[in-house]
């Protein structure tokens, strides 16, 4: 840098994700083809971008920064977060509660061991200080909504349907469009196909 510049920040783009805890087993294999396409689009995109000359004055002269910000619930979020480690991006995680007590979300043995096996590759992680009983929906509405401010893109693997209430991949995805980044809505029952949300009017046009 010359001798009394300003430092450059580093060009980032981020990704976020929120979706089903349970995804149609059949559907995998076409909802990751899919999530890969857009990671890699991005990819492409931002290189790209970051080619030009003028983002080139305004930007540091390092590659940019690409990042997956994923709680990693079960479902859409670790789906997301594994296709997003295979593609180079480095992975964020923000979770409602410490890890052994989110671990309780997790059932099954097998459950946990994906959980801290995708946490050991983050490069960063920050853990609420969300509580169970009456506090719950409002600990996973404050990860969600910390989700969608932290991200430039929100991938949604949702059918569409009314949430469970407060803090669902519903709401989450309704408080994205009402402000938030642009939505990339993926249903994982193919039931139509993929969306772009850029604001709540989208909602009303019924073309892809």
């Amino acid at each position: 840098m010359p001798s009394g510049a300003p430092p450059r920040p580093a060009l980032a783009f981020r990704i976020g994700v929120t979706g089903a805890r349970a995804l149609p087993a059949g559907s995998r294999d076409d909802l990751l083809r899919q999530v890969r396409d857009v990671l890699r689009l991005v990819r492409e995109e931002i290189g790209r971008y970051a080619a030009m000359p003028d983002v080139r004055a305004a930007y540091g002269e390092t590659a940019p920064s690409l990042r997956l910000v994923s709680p990693l619930a079960e479902g859409a979020d670790r789906l997301v977060a594994r296709a997003a480690l295979d593609e180079g991006f480095a992975l964020v995680v923000p979770m409602p509660f410490a890890p052994a007590e989110y671990e309780k979300d997790f059932v099954s043995g097998e459950s946990r061991h994906e959980f801290r096996a995708l946490l050991a590759q983050a490069t960063s992680r920050l853990e609420l200080d969300g509580g169970r009983g009456e506090d719950e929906a409002a600990s996973y509405e404050a990860i969600g909504r910390l989700v969608v401010r932290n991200c430039d893109l929100l991938i949604a693997l949702w059918d569409g349907r009314p949430g469970k209430g407060r803090g669902g991949t519903a709401d989450i995805v309704r408080f994205a469009a009402n402000g938030g980044p642009p939505i990339w809505w993926v249903r994982p029952d193919a039931a139509a196909p993929p969306r772009w949300i850029a604001d709540t009017a989208d909602w009303e046009q019924s073309a892809p």
